[in-house]
């Protein structure tokens, strides 16, 4: 009976290892490919993360749109008004034209947004994903959803900047088009 005691306690410290390694990498995390002086430089299809101290400090997306714009197909949407507000455990983020539409919600499933490549689902149900939606007025037929791709988040003190790089946006009609976005929230 010691014997397997000891081989069921064994499995189980194996079991718990595995779990904690498996949780302790996260999806999309580029790997580190150089190490200069505690800084860390890695790189994944475009994107470029310098770490420093463990910390993240920056992505770089594999897109350079204009800044507090929206490129829906061959339309260009503007915002120059901005808010975040934290609603139970999650972010919520918006750019708007004058407090009105257009309007382009990211609602990610943490309460505290930090710097790194979020996954965009429908409904963001996990820490890495964020779910966004794009209005050109209050009818639910002029909403455009995404339901895959990435954002790519840089944040620097309350100032948080949201980036899509040729994503899929959806309406009613089912009519999907590619969308470039960048906008920062001061």
């Amino acid at each position: 009976m010691p014997t397997m005691k000891k081989a069921l306690l064994t499995f189980s410290g194996l079991v718990l290892m595995m779990s904690l390694a498996v949780l302790s990498c996260k999806k999309d995390d580029p790997q580190p490919t150089s190490t200069t002086s505690g800084t860390t430089t890695s790189s994944t299809s475009g994107t470029t993360t310098s770490t420093t101290s463990g910390t993240t400090t920056s992505v770089t997306p594999p897109c350079s749109p204009t800044s507090n714009t929206l490129t829906l197909g061959s339309t260009v949407y503007s915002f120059n008004t901005f808010n975040g507000l934290v609603n139970g455990n999650q972010y919520l983020m918006a750019a708007m034209t004058n407090m009105n539409y257009p309007m382009l919600n990211f609602t990610f499933d943490v309460a505290t947004v930090t710097t790194g490549i979020y996954d965009i689902a429908l409904f963001a149900s996990a820490p890495d994903e964020v779910s966004v939606l794009f209005s050109t007025s209050g009818s639910s037929s002029n909403m455009w959803t995404a339901s895959s791709g990435q954002v790519y988040v840089n944040v620097s003190g309350s100032s948080i900047t949201c980036t899509i790089c040729n994503v899929g946006f959806t309406d009613s009609t089912p009519t999907t088009l590619t969308v470039n976005s960048k906008v920062t929230k001061p």
